[in-house]
This record gives C-alpha cells, structure tokens and sequence, in this order.
C-alpha cells in the first residue's frame, strides 16, 4: 500500500486512517520526488540571494558601492571591484546550475519508474485499455530483443489486470505489487506474499546503509486472505475493503505504528 507523505508538521499523537484502494479524507502529498532546488523561473533570483548570503560576498559589494562615491573612493568612481565579483558569482551560478539540472536528472529518472497497482475506480479500467492499447502498438515498432522481452511481461501484467503507474502518480492507500529485485515507490505495508508463511526479505541501504537482508511478515489474520498464486491473490485483493488506522508521518523509519 502506497504510504507517500509530505513532510509537515503535525501532532505526533493523531492519527490517519487511511483507506485501502480508495478515496482518502485527509490530505496527502505527491509521491513526487523533488531534490532539485531550482526552476527555470526562480534560478536567477535564488541563486543570487543566497551567493549574497555570504559575508565574503556581501563585502565586496559593498565596496564596490564605496568606489562608486568619488568624494571617498581612490579610484574616482570606478568600481574595480565590480568585475573580479561578477565573475566570481557567474562560476558559482553555473557551478550551481549544473549541478541541479543533474539534479532535475535524477528526479526524473526516479519518478518516471513504473509499479504495478490495482485499478481504484472505474476510470481506471479506461485507463488500463488504453495503456493495454499503447504497449501492444510499442511492442510492434520495437525491434530489440531485450525490450519485446519487457513489453511482453508488462503486456502479461495488464492482462492480469494491473494498472502500470509512474512512482510519481502513486497515492495514499494504492495497492501495489512488487516483484523479486525490484524497489519500491514508496513506503509500504506488507499484505500478502508469495511465499506460503506470508514472508517477505528486503534491503534498506538505501535508507540506512544496511545491505544486510531484513524479514518482513504478513500479519496472520491476512495470510488466508492473499493465497501464494498471483492471479489468486489478485482476485482476493480486488474485493479486499478495509481502513488502517495509523500514526501520521514521521522522521522514524525503524517503527510503524
């Protein structure tokens, strides 16, 4: 289930209740993932304002507005200091620039990766036609062996009835299915698994550097619930109605309550 919250604060004793595949009461954010400090419309005048939060370049320019008073300045009203600083703050704003279009890059990148959910509405079922419709004329043009490969898997997903979703268009109480070596959109609580006992291992070095394999359990009432089979489990979790009552987002990623 799709767990994506803003950071906001909140009172660390209310509590959500959050609704399996359906329409939520609280607000929640975008799964979106943003690391990039800068758009096309604000670069200039962020960028300047925070070049001029330092002292160093606070001084300078306050002395090339010394040297342009010539009844004080010893260069008759040039300020020879204007052009050293103009360059120096044009380096560090294209040093700045590169390093957020990487940034930009790597959201990208990130958001545009696809999971499997189930189907929330009825206008889900359109939109999995139409997806279902795109991907059989995609397979036709590609002529790589390795992408006809991964068309084809997708193309067995849909089939099943999975939604194929950007990460970034994943919303609180989405029911997601997640493959062998694959990473998660966002954070999730375990329903079902494949395997018989309901046991699932992932790896968090991506959180707190452990690469170190950790186990996951289904609750048990759950475990009749979602059989081992996919399809079946598919089946069983389509008619699965239910709410999780829950502590609001927090900084603690070793607890969930």
């Amino acid at each position: 289930m799709g767990n994506c919250c803003r950071r906001r604060k909140v009172n660390s004793d209310d509590e959500w209740t959050v609704y399996l595949n359906s329409q939520q009461t609280q607000e929640s954010c975008s799964n979106e993932v943003v690391t990039s400090k800068y758009t096309l419309w604000n670069f200039v005048p962020k960028n300047l304002w925070e070049q001029f939060q330092k002292t160093s370049n606070v001084y300078f320019i306050v002395i090339c507005a010394l040297q342009c008073i010539p009844a004080i300045s010893t260069t008759n009203g040039t300020p020879t200091l204007a052009l050293p600083l103009a360059i120096v703050v044009t380096v560090n704003a294209c040093k700045d620039a590169y390093e957020d279009i990487q940034r930009h890059q790597s959201d990208r990148l990130e958001n545009h990766q696809v999971t499997y959910s189930l189907p929330r509405s009825a206008a889900d079922s359109a939109e999995f036609a139409l997806r279902e419709a795109r991907q059989q004329q995609q397979q036709q043009q590609q002529q790589q062996q390795q992408q006809q490969q991964q068309q084809q898997q997708q193309q067995q997903l849909l089939k099943l009835g999975l939604i194929a979703r950007k990460w970034r268009d994943v919303k609180l109480g989405d029911l997601l299915v997640c493959f062998k070596n694959e990473a998660f959109a966002a954070d999730l609580l375990l329903l079902g698994s494949a395997d018989p006992r309901g046991l699932a291992f992932i790896e968090t070095s991506s959180l707190d550097g452990e690469t170190n394999l950790k186990l996951k359990q289904t609750l048990p009432s759950l475990k009749p619930l979602f059989p081992a089979a996919l399809p079946q489990t598919l089946a069983a979790a389509k008619l699965l109605d239910g709410r999780l009552s829950t502590k609001p987002p927090n900084r603690d990623i070793t607890a969930f309550e």
